[in-house]
């Protein structure tokens, strides 16, 4: 009951505090007071709130220039992002802390400040830079630091080579550092060091070095460090295994699963984009406001004025004055209501930017899923047209024949002939519309759909769009070669669908499938078959597709993430980001379902499910 009161209690302070905040008007307080809740909101894990108070407090000493306490903040939200594994905004945080040390004198410590920066860009995978503030760290190294430098030195190398799986070149280098840190007594830093060691030897297959390194690093092992902890459970579990102690793997499988249990590991990612949105949108109310007190401040002077002026007077004097009054109103009214229609015009021309932006965006998928198709349909054409020419060669013989034979008065001869080539025609027809049907699947592929629904054959839809699809990828790699299974269920029938959004959408899950195959295939796994499953079937609802491979799967951390427009896994350049958030976006304009199942290192399973 106690411990129930004091939340209570907690949470009424917390309420009170904000009611203050929000009633202070005075930027001189409001700014610290922000540090302050941000710095407490970050310490209780509340990352959202943290972000919005923190990005007040930016606006805030940036307006008076406080670049001491501007660098403070930068490096706090720094660490509020690193937290979240938002490495990439916690680089861009310290970059600016940097800027701002380096810009004024500030007394900071330059080599801790270099330091931080270093760790910062090497999470964000930014290995120019971090090796970058290394060389800046070492030029103000002394005989007092120099020890700690190497330390950081030798880790940060053998750390990237570790994550370029060059783990003979980063051993040496992690062991020099462990010496070091271990002689230092450097909290953290040879915990951290022991761990990447031990999964160092484990790469290589050293397993009993990895198991005396994993255990250095369990002995070193900090309170409060889960993510550490998580790791280092997961790795004694398939260190343990390597070594046929299936207990011991089995126990720290355990503890490495209950871990992720009690982590409650959140995607807070959108959260914090909105808070620094919602920054923005408070910035522009405040100016709103100022804007607003201003006008009624005026409006009360003027009424005032126009008052004192009625009461004193009657004369024509006075009506002059109240006219010129009136009038200079009306021009100060019209120059406000002018900067209002200019605003309100820029916003509109905004939206239309911005849905022009994104109509160019979704025809620019569409053109990149026309592209995939190309080669495929390329190869589809070919076909028919072979049998075109090879059905008209034989023709032009036929007639030749059936004219010597006219000219011999065989006319027998001449009608089975002429019937044979009757017969040809009759197949040079149909394999000229099965060409011409090619084509125009292609052009209604690049142009806009009408969003009609028409009777669609899904079988026959989901096989063109899968040999369109290897055929374009056999064409970009001519080595690249898969198992394409297929199960599809002849009692479908006709589904009224627009076939071109949803031949789209089959067209974009079957070419990730096959990328994450190729992509898998590139690794050399041992024993590995890339193989592609497509498969439909009735239900008693509907209609159900299913796309299958079995490529590396996708990582939980990202599972969420994968609808979201312009999110994408490929390199740059590789991918738009938009074909998962289209497809689904079309599916549930059908009235379905776009769902999927994944195992890491196993593969994935989309299943689109479309009402009858």
């Amino acid at each position: 009951a106690n411990v129930q009161g004091d939340t209570d209690e907690i949470e009424r302070i917390e309420q009170e505090i904000q009611k203050l905040v929000a009633s202070i008007k005075d930027n001189k307080e409001t700014g610290p007071l922000n540090f302050m809740l941000a710095n407490y909101y970050s310490g209780k894990e509340q990352q959202t709130l943290a972000v919005e108070h923190y990005l007040r407090c930016i606006d805030f000493f940036e307006s008076i220039d406080d670049y001491w306490m501007l660098a403070d903040v930068y490096a706090e939200m720094s660490n509020l992002y690193s937290s979240l594994d938002m490495f990439a905004k916690a680089a861009e945080a310290m970059e600016n802390r940097i800027r701002i040390i380096e810009s004024h004198d500030l007394g900071v410590n330059k080599y801790g400040a270099y330091n931080r920066a270093m760790w910062a860009m090497y999470d964000a995978k930014n290995y120019n830079r971090a090796l970058y503030f290394r060389d800046q760290k070492e030029k103000l190294v002394t005989d007092q630091n120099r020890e700690d430098f190497l330390a950081d030195s030798y880790s940060l190398e053998g750390h990237i080579f570790l994550d370029q799986k060059k783990f003979n070149d980063a051993i040496p280098l992690l062991e020099k550092a462990l010496e070091i840190s271990l002689r230092l007594n450097r909290l953290q830093s040879d915990e951290w060091e022991a761990f990447r060691l031990a999964d160092c030897y484990y790469q290589i297959e050293d397993y009993n070095k990895a198991l005396k390194f994993a255990l250095t690093s369990e002995e070193l092992l900090g309170l409060g460090n889960m993510r550490l902890e998580r790791n280092l459970n997961l790795l004694f579990a398939e260190i343990y295994d390597a070594l046929g102690n299936k207990n011991q793997a089995y126990k720290y499988l355990k503890t490495h699963t209950d871990l992720l249990k009690k982590s409650k590991e959140e995607d807070v990612v959108s959260l914090v984009m909105r808070a620094e949105v919602r920054s923005v949108l408070d910035r522009k109310e405040k100016e709103i406001d100022l804007l607003e007190q201003e006008q009624y401040i005026k409006e009360q002077e003027n009424k005032t004025q126009r008052l004192w002026i009625i009461s004193i007077a009657g004369a024509f004097l006075s009506a002059l004055i109240v006219s010129l009054i009136l009038f200079r109103n009306n021009k100060n009214r019209q120059r406000a209501n002018l900067i209002l229609q200019q605003q309100k015009e820029k916003v509109q021309e905004t939206l239309v930017a911005l849905k022009v932006t994104q109509s160019q965006l979704i025809q620019s998928e569409k053109m990149a899923s026309l592209g995939e198709l190309t080669a495929g349909i390329a190869h589809e054409i070919q076909n028919p047209l072979n049998f075109v020419n090879n059905f008209s060669e034989v023709n032009e013989e036929l007639l030749a024949e059936m004219k010597e034979e006219l000219d011999k008065g065989n006319i027998e001869d001449a009608k089975s002939i002429a019937n044979d080539a009757i017969d040809n025609q009759k197949k040079i027809n149909h394999h000229g519309k099965r060409a011409d049907g090619i084509v125009k699947g292609m052009l209604q592929h690049s142009r806009s759909s009408s969003g009609e629904k028409e009777l669609t054959d899904i079988n026959v839809l989901t096989d063109e769009y899968l040999r369109l699809a290897y055929h374009g990828l056999r064409a970009k790699d001519k080595n690249f070669n898969a198992t394409l299974e297929t199960d599809f269920d002849e009692t479908i029938g006709k589904v009224a669908v627009v076939a071109q959004d949803i031949g789209r959408v089959i067209l974009n899950l079957i070419t990730n499938a096959f990328y994450v195959v190729k992509e898998k295939k590139e690794q050399n796994p041992e024993g590995y078959v890339p193989t592609v499953t497509v498969s439909t079937e009735r239900t008693k609802t509907g209609v159900l597709i299913k796309v299958k491979d079995n490529g590396n799967g996708i990582p939980q951390k990202v599972l969420d993430k994968i609808f979201q427009p312009f999110f994408t896994t490929k390199p740059t350049g590789q991918g738009t980001g938009l074909g998962l958030s289209l497809s689904y976006d079309i599916v549930k304009a059908h009235g379905g379902e776009l769902k999927v199942e994944t195992k890491e290192g196993e593969g994935t399973e989309f299943k689109m499910k479309l009402p009858i």
